[in-house]
């Protein structure tokens, strides 16, 4: 079977159903990978309609939990479409559109009726009372709502229908079928980056061991947050030596200016507002919508800049972008590392699915919270870059022993710990194309970003 075209697909996916079955009208059940149920009701007049399961008591859905450890595939439920509509699905598939987006044609069908409530009125009764009331006290003593009240009490806008999995591809046919859980979950997340903040906030990235991740992870916060938040986002390279976080970008560098060079022409920028000229000392990383700031790009003992020339730099550019992102170095006295500390809203711990990293991981803890930023630390989020999975049962089972025990350490200390799976791209140092890493990584990062903000 072929199908012609959208609604020609849709017919013949229905047609499907009428062929196997006798008596109407029939109703479809599918179970959810997440034990919830679907039930598409046929009439004999080929209505279609999505009805509340009365055969089965109501599951509760899962509660998402922002500080999650790992993240779910979209299209995971696909395997529970039923065999005689799946064979249907597969033979029109070369014809159906981009699975997302909003349904193209209404579904027809009978819609289920809410039972109805009785009200019942019942006479007024009149109470006198001899006591007299001040008017003025009265109106004094209730409070009258507010606009913000009024506002408040806005009802929340409608659930969109599902865009993703098999529902996506219905709805496109013209059903319309409601979000999985995980769907809902995705949509939570992205609305929690997109949230609007108070004022500026800057976001520190550390472990005081080199190679733990934090560059990585650096690239990746600020290309989400870019991507999904929009707005003006800067990773920094603040290594106290030389930093590599500008190697990871496929960008091509339209300059070579470092921080110390802008650091250098402040008072070109102090009270101009010229941020169009910035653009001679930061490197725009296209589709991701952020820009970088380097650090030296020659290895040497000098600092890049003091703790004093960190402090007037992030003054500047704290006016220029709304987020900023700053990858760390290795040394928790160096003053440009405990200035970044003093003035971070958010301490991203990172480390790596391996004992000197975790190590190095809970000595930064122990390090900052010695320093007086305990608040901080705790209202943080922790990220674990897991490991290449090893060849061997035993192998697996060690790492994922070690891994349970990193995560119940970081969870001691901050308010959530999420794990990104291994990708060979990250692993070896190489660019950073964030169209190439895989679904998991891009989700994994979204619920990261979005528990960087919620604690905001």
């Amino acid at each position: 079977m072929s199908a012609k075209s959208v609604d020609d697909a849709r017919v013949q996916i229905i047609q499907t159903v009428f062929d196997n079955v006798t008596t109407f009208p029939c109703q479809l059940m599918i179970d959810e990978a997440d034990e919830s149920r679907t039930v598409l009701e046929f009439g004999k007049d080929g209505d279609v309609q999505e009805v509340e399961d009365d055969t089965a008591p109501e599951i509760a859905p899962k509660t998402h939990e922002p500080g999650g450890s790992s993240a779910t595939a979209t299209n995971e439920a696909d395997d529970d479409l039923p065999p005689f509509l799946d064979d249907a699905m597969n033979d029109a598939d070369d014809d159906l559109p981009a699975t997302g987006g909003t349904p193209q044609t209404q579904a027809r069908g009978r819609r289920v009726a809410s039972p109805r409530t009785e009200v019942v009125k019942r006479p007024s009764v009149e109470v006198e009372s001899n006591v007299t009331e001040d008017p003025a006290k009265s109106q004094e003593t209730v409070k009258k709502p507010s606009a913000s009240d009024f506002h408040a009490s806005k009802p929340a806008p409608a659930e969109g229908p599902a865009e993703i999995g098999w529902r996506g591809v219905l709805n496109m046919l013209g059903f319309r079928l409601s979000p999985t859980n995980e769907e809902r979950a995705e949509r939570e997340d992205r609305r929690d980056v997109q949230r609007g903040l108070t004022s500026h906030k800057t976001v520190m990235v550390a472990n005081l061991k080199g190679g733990a991740g934090k560059t990585t992870f650096t690239f990746l916060l600020a290309a989400v947050l870019g991507r999904v938040r929009g707005g003006t986002v800067l990773a920094w390279d603040n290594n106290e030596n030389r930093g590599t976080l500008a190697h990871r970008s496929p960008i091509e560098p339209n300059t070579t200016a470092t921080a110390i060079d802008l650091l250098h022409e402040m008072q070109f920028f102090e009270g101009s507002g010229q941020v169009a000229e910035l653009v001679n000392f930061v490197r725009p990383q296209g589709s991701n919508k952020f820009d970088l700031l380097a650090s030296q790009n020659q290895g040497g003992s000098r600092p890049v800049i003091d703790g004093g020339g960190f402090t007037q730099l992030h003054s500047l550019l704290q006016t220029f972008y709304r987020m900023i992102v700053v990858d760390t170095g290795n040394a928790s006295n160096a003053s440009t590392w405990q200035s970044t500390a003093a003035v971070a809203d958010q301490i991203i711990i990172v480390c790596e699915n391996a004992e000197d990293s975790a190590q190095t991981a809970a000595d930064t803890i122990d390090t900052l919270l010695a320093a007086g930023h305990g608040n901080t630390v705790h209202n943080s989020v922790a990220v674990v870059m897991d490991c290449r999975q090893g060849r061997t049962k035993e192998k697996r089972a060690e790492d994922k022993r070690r891994l349970e025990r990193i995560t119940q350490h970081l969870k001691s200390h901050v308010r959530a710990v999420h794990v990104l799976p291994w990708e060979e791209s990250l692993d070896n140092g190489a660019w950073i194309d964030w169209e190439n890493l895989s679904p998991t990584t891009h989700r994994t990062m979204l619920a990261s970003a979005a528990s960087v903000v919620r604690g905001m």
